[in-house]
């Protein structure tokens, strides 16, 4: 609280500044001036925020305020705007975050008092400060942030260029796993396609949609005849939707197949932009069998591996997580006792080189294996591409930005008399 209060006091000091200081222009930007005041109080904010770098000189702070007020003229050049009522809001809550640290209204009041000031010219600060923000965030994010892309070359570049200077990667295991989903087989689907086919018998026959909805949906909607009220494009699934808003009042639909199951649908009303359906779905739910499939299958995997075949084909051939397949199962380099927190107590007691037993998890079937040791050293680039793309991307952000800032100093007039 006493360091946001000290914070505070000294916005508030060097807000009351151009009371104190006899001022004089120090550079001009376009049809802008910065005035000796304007660098003290940037000085005072900066090291009342613990930004100011120990060595920095004023000369550089002035440059930088200079960059920003050409990156300013320039947003406005371009026409960029600002959102008056999102700042007006910013700046209001800016100011009850700095009344709150007062215990009345009276002492916040006289405080500002002391210095030559009321709470409409702090708020107008806020104001005035949050726009020039938004300006330049927005021309740096289109002119410069939009246009940059960093190339799989590029990455590698910068991580030759760097290697030398990367933190060394601890002793690790390298992890694998292959893992598969246990779905519905093909006599599962077709026995399920040939339940619906005998709804639509009854249901040509006569019976009721709505009850054979109750009797015979597995949907959560079967306590309500299957009713899915008014809805309007977007809300369900594509196949599903497609096939409702192609209906009209009273008809049914043909069985529709989406990755919830089978559905036959009837419309049951229009109302402007949104349509009443009911459905039955019969949910392509895996049986036993199904489960019992996958796992013989799993059993096949591990003989596989345990005969001499690569874990890593195995995973490429087999599982169904598609990242790790690609990248032959491996899920990742970790230090050694340290594992992935979902996996790790099928990890931690594996030797290198060892698999685990067939794992179910809800529905998957998963394979776990400690794939190698890998030595302490510096890190492979594919261990570390995100990382390495940020710093490339970073890097290329910072040539980027002062080569725009070189080129508007040679299109707006600006001169320092500091």
């Amino acid at each position: 609280m006493k360091k946001i209060i000290l914070i505070i006091g000294v916005m508030i000091v060097a807000l009351a500044l151009n009371a104190e200081i006899v001022d004089r222009i120090i550079a001009k930007v376009g049809d802008d001036i910065i005035l000796d005041s304007d660098l003290q109080k940037q000085l005072m904010q900066m090291k009342a925020g613990g930004s100011l770098p120990e060595n920095e000189t004023e000369e550089t702070i002035l440059l930088q305020m200079v960059e920003f007020k050409l990156a300013i003229q320039k947003a406005k050049e371009l026409d960029y705007v600002v959102d008056k009522s999102q700042v007006n809001e910013l700046a209001n809550n800016r100011l009850k975050e700095i009344r709150a640290n007062f215990a009345t209204e009276t002492e916040f009041l006289t405080e500002l008092k002391k210095n030559n000031m009321n709470k409409y010219d702090l708020l107008n600060y806020f104001r005035e400060l949050l726009e020039e923000q938004s300006l330049r965030e927005q021309v740096v994010h289109y002119e410069i942030e939009n246009k940059i892309e960093v190339s799989d070359e590029e990455i590698q570049e910068y991580y030759d260029e760097h290697r030398i200077e990367l933190p060394l990667r601890e002793p690790s295991n390298k992890l694998g796993m292959i893992l598969i989903q246990i779905k519905a087989s093909d006599s599962t689907k077709k026995k399920r396609y040939a339940e619906c086919e005998d709804i639509l018998e009854r249901l040509n026959r006569g019976e009721s949609f709505e009850d054979v909805a109750k009797s015979d949906s597995d949907g959560p909607s079967s306590v309500s005849g299957g009713d899915l009220g008014y809805f309007a494009r977007g809300d369900m699934v594509k196949g599903f939707e497609k096939a409702a808003f192609a209906l009209k009042p009273g008809e049914v639909s043909d069985i529709v197949e989406t990755q919830f199951g089978y559905h036959i649908i009837k419309l049951e009303g229009i109302k402007e932009n949104k349509i009443r359906a009911r459905h039955i779905l019969k949910e392509l739910t895996p049986n036993r069998i199904d489960s019992l499939a996958v796992y013989k299958l799993m059993e096949r995997i591990t003989t596989k591996f345990n005969e001499g075949e690569d874990f890593g084909q195995l995973a490429f051939e087999y599982s169904d997580d598609q990242q790790s397949a690609l990248d032959r199962g491996v899920i990742g380099i970790f230090p050694k006792g340290e594992f992935p927190p979902l996996y790790q107590d099928y990890y931690k007691n594996l030797d290198t080189g060892e698999i685990s037993d067939i794992i179910l998890i809800e529905d998957m079937y998963y394979i776990f294996a400690n794939l190698e040791d890998v030595p302490a050293g510096v890190f492979e680039l594919y261990e570390i591409k995100d990382e390495i793309k940020r710093a490339a991307h970073a890097e290329k952000r910072e040539k980027f930005y002062n080569n725009w800032i070189n080129k508007l100093k040679e299109e707006i007039y600006f001169e320092i008399t500091y």
